[in-house]
């Protein structure tokens, strides 16, 4: 871990907690395999997945670190009891973010991604522009994705939005 981020403190007993349940979870997987490769591909974690989830540790493991940077920065966005909610729904997104069967999970991130490159483009942007870009992120990302807001709350899909927008 200290070889591939040199520059952060992660916790590697909680990278390997979600790479053991990974492991778990796919070998509860009954499906009746017909060659090596398709045993493999349902039993195992391959080099891309897993890289796939330290750069999500990575980078979750950043904002965490930096969450009161992060706070103060958009601290003008948004009152603080908001902010308090949005903390608590991003490290409930720093687990689910690594588990890589949260399918629907991943098209919000790709979503959120793709709507931060679109409408945030312009460097001039000031914080009264960046608050109602954010918020029009948030409602057209559950929109198309059509979002239980019961799963994912409005406080989840912003944590979302700061992460991908402060670390990408």
């Amino acid at each position: 871990m200290n070889n591939k981020f040199p520059n952060y403190n992660i916790n590697p007993q909680a990278l390997y907690d979600v790479i053991l349940k990974d492991i778990e979870i796919k070998s509860m997987n009954n499906e009746e395999n017909k060659t090596k490769e398709d045993l493999i591909h349902t039993k195992c974690i391959n080099k891309q997945q897993l890289d796939k989830q330290l750069t999500e540790f990575n980078q979750n493991t950043i904002l965490h670190n930096k969450w009161t940077e992060v706070d103060n920065k958009f601290s003008s966005f948004f009152p603080i009891n908001k902010r308090k909610y949005i903390n608590k729904a991003f490290n409930k997104f720093i687990v689910d973010s690594l588990n890589p069967d949260i399918i629907v999970l991943e098209q919000i991130i790709n979503t959120v991604r793709d709507l931060i490159v679109k409408k945030c483009n312009n460097s001039d942007i000031d914080d009264k522009q960046l608050k109602t870009l954010f918020c029009e992120i948030c409602n057209e990302t559950i929109a198309i994705n059509q979002i239980d807001t019961n799963l994912y709350d409005e406080n989840y899909i912003l944590a979302i939005i700061l992460r991908e927008y402060c670390y990408e």
